[in-house]
Protein backbone atom coordinates (compact mmCIF):
# COMPACT_ATOMS: atom_id res chain seq x y z
CA UNK A 1 0.00 0.00 0.00
CA UNK A 2 2.78 2.19 0.83
CA UNK A 3 4.64 2.03 -2.18
CA UNK A 4 1.61 1.93 -4.57
CA UNK A 5 0.14 5.25 -3.19
CA UNK A 6 3.14 7.03 -2.43
CA UNK A 7 3.37 9.33 -5.65
CA UNK A 8 -0.53 10.47 -5.09
CA UNK A 9 -0.46 13.78 -4.55
CA UNK A 10 -3.19 14.08 -2.43
CA UNK A 11 -3.05 10.72 -0.46
CA UNK A 12 -1.49 11.94 3.01
CA UNK A 13 -1.59 8.33 5.17
CA UNK A 14 -2.69 5.10 5.49
CA UNK A 15 -4.87 4.53 8.60
CA UNK A 16 -5.60 1.23 10.19
CA UNK A 17 -8.46 2.43 12.19
CA UNK A 18 -11.94 3.07 11.40
CA UNK A 19 -15.01 4.17 13.07
CA UNK A 20 -17.98 2.61 10.70
CA UNK A 21 -18.53 -0.40 13.62
CA UNK A 22 -19.74 -2.73 10.88
CA UNK A 23 -22.16 0.10 9.32
CA UNK A 24 -20.54 0.25 5.70
CA UNK A 25 -22.51 -2.50 3.38
CA UNK A 26 -19.73 -2.02 1.31
CA UNK A 27 -17.48 -4.70 -0.13
CA UNK A 28 -14.61 -2.08 -1.03
CA UNK A 29 -10.75 -3.14 0.75
CA UNK A 30 -10.38 0.43 1.52
CA UNK A 31 -11.92 3.76 1.27
CA UNK A 32 -10.50 7.50 0.94
CA UNK A 33 -11.21 9.88 4.09
CA UNK A 34 -10.91 12.99 5.18
CA UNK A 35 -10.85 11.50 8.99
CA UNK A 36 -7.79 11.22 9.76
CA UNK A 37 -7.07 8.06 12.38
CA UNK A 38 -3.71 8.27 14.20
CA UNK A 39 -3.98 4.14 15.86
CA UNK A 40 -2.43 2.07 13.70
CA UNK A 41 -0.98 4.82 10.68
CA UNK A 42 1.56 5.05 8.14
CA UNK A 43 2.71 8.10 5.85
CA UNK A 44 5.78 9.34 3.95
CA UNK A 45 8.58 11.04 4.19
CA UNK A 46 7.29 13.72 2.08
CA UNK A 47 3.87 13.87 3.24
CA UNK A 48 5.41 14.28 6.65
CA UNK A 49 7.33 17.34 5.97
CA UNK A 50 3.89 18.85 5.73
CA UNK A 51 3.79 19.21 9.27
CA UNK A 52 4.43 22.10 11.69
CA UNK A 53 4.59 22.16 15.33
CA UNK A 54 1.98 25.38 15.62
CA UNK A 55 -0.53 26.91 13.27
CA UNK A 56 0.37 30.20 12.57
CA UNK A 57 -2.25 30.63 9.55
CA UNK A 58 -5.10 29.20 11.43
CA UNK A 59 -5.92 33.09 12.25
CA UNK A 60 -6.69 33.91 9.02
CA UNK A 61 -7.85 30.72 7.84
CA UNK A 62 -10.64 30.74 10.39
CA UNK A 63 -11.89 34.39 9.39
CA UNK A 64 -12.30 33.55 5.54
CA UNK A 65 -14.22 30.34 6.99
CA UNK A 66 -11.97 27.91 5.31
CA UNK A 67 -13.45 24.86 6.77
CA UNK A 68 -16.57 25.67 5.74
CA UNK A 69 -15.37 24.93 2.35
CA UNK A 70 -14.04 21.53 3.49
CA UNK A 71 -16.92 19.94 5.59
CA UNK A 72 -20.86 20.93 4.61
CA UNK A 73 -21.71 19.74 8.20
CA UNK A 74 -21.45 22.92 10.46
CA UNK A 75 -21.14 21.07 13.85
CA UNK A 76 -17.85 19.54 11.79
CA UNK A 77 -16.67 23.20 11.31
CA UNK A 78 -17.44 23.91 15.06
CA UNK A 79 -15.84 20.86 16.17
CA UNK A 80 -12.83 21.42 14.58
CA UNK A 81 -12.85 25.47 15.07
CA UNK A 82 -12.68 24.91 18.80
CA UNK A 83 -9.66 22.66 18.10
CA UNK A 84 -7.81 24.42 16.40
CA UNK A 85 -8.32 27.65 18.60
CA UNK A 86 -7.50 25.86 21.88
CA UNK A 87 -4.39 24.14 20.19
CA UNK A 88 -3.24 27.59 20.23
CA UNK A 89 -4.26 28.59 22.94
CA UNK A 90 -2.06 25.96 24.49
CA UNK A 91 -4.95 23.96 25.50
CA UNK A 92 -3.77 20.71 24.27
CA UNK A 93 -0.58 18.93 24.43
CA UNK A 94 -0.88 16.85 21.40
CA UNK A 95 0.52 16.44 17.93
CA UNK A 96 -2.14 14.83 16.52
CA UNK A 97 -4.48 18.00 15.98
CA UNK A 98 -1.60 19.68 13.70
CA UNK A 99 -0.95 16.73 11.62
CA UNK A 100 -5.39 16.83 10.87
CA UNK A 101 -4.66 20.73 10.20
CA UNK A 102 -1.77 20.53 7.78
CA UNK A 103 -3.30 17.73 5.72
CA UNK A 104 -7.10 19.50 5.51
CA UNK A 105 -4.79 22.15 4.32
CA UNK A 106 -3.39 20.63 1.74
CA UNK A 107 -6.24 18.88 0.94
CA UNK A 108 -4.84 15.44 1.43
CA UNK A 109 -6.81 12.13 2.30
CA UNK A 110 -6.45 8.93 4.19
CA UNK A 111 -6.70 5.60 2.89
CA UNK A 112 -8.99 3.84 5.76
CA UNK A 113 -9.46 -0.10 5.43
CA UNK A 114 -13.33 -1.08 5.29
CA UNK A 115 -12.50 -3.54 8.15
CA UNK A 116 -11.27 -1.85 11.26
CA UNK A 117 -7.50 -3.31 11.95
CA UNK A 118 -6.57 -1.80 15.12
CA UNK A 119 -8.23 -2.22 18.75
CA UNK A 120 -6.46 0.43 21.41
CA UNK A 121 -6.25 -1.61 24.31
CA UNK A 122 -4.21 1.67 26.13
CA UNK A 123 -7.23 2.70 28.30
CA UNK A 124 -5.25 4.55 30.63
CA UNK A 125 -2.92 6.99 31.07
CA UNK A 126 -2.93 11.02 31.28
CA UNK A 127 -3.62 11.67 27.33
CA UNK A 128 -6.75 8.79 28.16
CA UNK A 129 -8.50 10.58 30.03
CA UNK A 130 -11.65 12.05 28.71
CA UNK A 131 -11.46 10.03 25.78
CA UNK A 132 -14.66 8.17 24.34
CA UNK A 133 -14.55 4.57 25.83
CA UNK A 134 -16.41 2.93 23.00
CA UNK A 135 -13.37 3.28 20.70
CA UNK A 136 -10.86 0.94 22.90
CA UNK A 137 -10.95 -2.30 22.75
CA UNK A 138 -12.76 -2.60 19.05
CA UNK A 139 -13.13 -5.68 17.38
CA UNK A 140 -10.88 -6.32 14.82
CA UNK A 141 -11.24 -7.76 11.07
CA UNK A 142 -8.74 -8.73 8.82
CA UNK A 143 -7.22 -7.00 5.51
CA UNK A 144 -8.07 -9.09 3.05
CA UNK A 145 -5.45 -9.32 0.15
CA UNK A 146 -7.45 -11.23 -2.44
CA UNK A 147 -10.00 -8.55 -2.32
CA UNK A 148 -9.61 -6.12 -5.21
CA UNK A 149 -12.32 -4.41 -5.29
CA UNK A 150 -10.90 -1.09 -4.64
CA UNK A 151 -12.10 2.88 -5.51
CA UNK A 152 -12.44 3.59 -8.56
CA UNK A 153 -11.09 7.49 -8.13
CA UNK A 154 -9.13 9.09 -5.77
CA UNK A 155 -11.97 10.64 -4.12
CA UNK A 156 -13.36 11.28 -0.23
CA UNK A 157 -16.10 9.03 0.36
CA UNK A 158 -18.45 11.14 1.83
CA UNK A 159 -21.25 8.32 2.79
CA UNK A 160 -18.74 6.59 5.01
CA UNK A 161 -17.21 9.64 6.17
CA UNK A 162 -20.76 10.45 7.24
CA UNK A 163 -20.66 7.77 9.26
CA UNK A 164 -17.24 7.91 10.90
CA UNK A 165 -18.13 11.63 11.61
CA UNK A 166 -21.11 10.64 13.30
CA UNK A 167 -20.24 7.46 15.39
CA UNK A 168 -16.93 10.02 16.69
CA UNK A 169 -19.99 12.46 17.65
CA UNK A 170 -18.17 14.98 15.98
CA UNK A 171 -21.14 15.68 13.38
CA UNK A 172 -23.16 16.25 16.86
CA UNK A 173 -20.74 18.37 18.15
CA UNK A 174 -22.15 20.27 21.34
CA UNK A 175 -21.12 21.34 24.70
CA UNK A 176 -20.81 18.10 25.93
CA UNK A 177 -17.97 17.33 23.64
CA UNK A 178 -16.08 20.81 25.09
CA UNK A 179 -17.40 19.82 28.87
CA UNK A 180 -15.92 16.48 28.30
CA UNK A 181 -12.39 17.60 26.62
CA UNK A 182 -12.92 20.68 29.99
CA UNK A 183 -13.07 18.43 32.38
CA UNK A 184 -9.84 16.42 30.86
CA UNK A 185 -7.80 19.17 30.69
CA UNK A 186 -9.39 20.01 35.13
CA UNK A 187 -7.98 16.42 35.26
CA UNK A 188 -4.36 17.38 34.48
CA UNK A 189 -4.37 20.74 36.42
CA UNK A 190 -5.03 18.80 39.44
CA UNK A 191 -2.06 16.67 39.05
CA UNK A 192 -0.35 19.05 38.45
CA UNK A 193 -1.30 21.04 41.28
CA UNK A 194 -0.89 17.77 43.35
CA UNK A 195 2.91 17.66 42.21
CA UNK A 196 3.80 20.94 43.08
CA UNK A 197 1.99 20.49 46.97
CA UNK A 198 4.03 17.46 46.55
CA UNK A 199 7.67 19.49 45.87
CA UNK A 200 6.78 21.95 48.67
CA UNK A 201 5.95 18.97 51.64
Amino acid sequence: MLSKYKNYPNIGMISGTNYLQGNNGNSQLFFFSKYFAIWGWATWREKWCLYQNDLPDWPLQKKNKWLASIFQNKNIVKYYTFVFDKMIDGYFDTWDVNWTYYLLKYNQLTITPIENLISNIGVTGTHMEGANPNFFNMPKGKFDKQNTNTPREVAQDKILDDIQFNNTGISQYSWKITFRLFLSQLHLLSIVLRFKKALKL
